[in-house]
């Protein structure tokens, strides 16, 4: 039996078509659907940025009303000018009560009046012999570490005397000792000591 290749063919062609035809269709309305969501996706950021921006602007607004608020209803304060500069506040008047300063008793050229003397008895004297000053506390207090081994009764000024910390010995008694020791500290340190009377209370 012979067979007709021919309808067939036109058959299989029209089958083919048909089949497209719903491919193409199903494509096209897949990219209408992804279209559309990729254009609703857009729009809704659209808002989005634009919603940041209003509130945003709106958010500024808002405090510059308040900032403007707040300086119109604070009060005005008046500026006063001074003829004069206040006078400066010394401290020194409630300090020096409290510090205990030792001063030779030197002989100064300075012009003195004259003062009635006295009725009380003289303050009784005792000597030190400074061996020296630093302007720094710690090399003073490496030299009184130093005398306090030999045997010597050494002090440091707690607090500098003009600028310096001094180191000295003593107090003694009489010149006698003042004038032995400063004589043995300058054999055994090379420490040229300076003798001063002070009065003791």
């Amino acid at each position: 039996m012979a067979k007709d290749y021919a309808k067939k063919s036109k058959k299989t062609k029209v089958a083919s078509r048909g089949s497209s035809n719903k491919k193409r269709s199903t494509t096209s309305r897949e990219n209408n659907t992804s279209s559309a969501g990729l254009m609703i996706v857009s729009i809704l950021i659209v808002i989005s940025i634009a919603g940041f921006f209003f509130l945003k602007e709106r958010h500024i607004q808002e405090l510059k009303h308040k900032m403007l608020t707040a300086l119109q209803t604070k009060p005005k304060k008046e500026i006063t000018v001074l003829n004069k500069p206040a006078e400066p506040q010394y401290d020194f008047y409630t300090i020096l009560p409290r510090e205990k300063v030792w001063v030779p008793k030197g002989d100064d050229n300075t012009n003195a009046t004259t003062t009635t003397p006295s009725k009380e008895p003289p303050a009784p004297m005792a000597y030190i012999v400074q061996v020296a000053a630093f302007e720094q506390y710690a090399p003073a207090d490496d030299l009184k570490a130093q005398l306090i081994l030999e045997g010597y009764s050494v002090h440091v000024d707690p607090k500098p005397v003009n600028g310096w910390t001094r180191v000295w010995l003593g107090p003694f008694k009489t010149l006698q000792d003042a004038q032995n020791t400063q004589v043995k500290v300058a054999e055994s340190n090379k420490l040229k000591g300076m003798i001063e009377p002070i009065s003791v209370s």
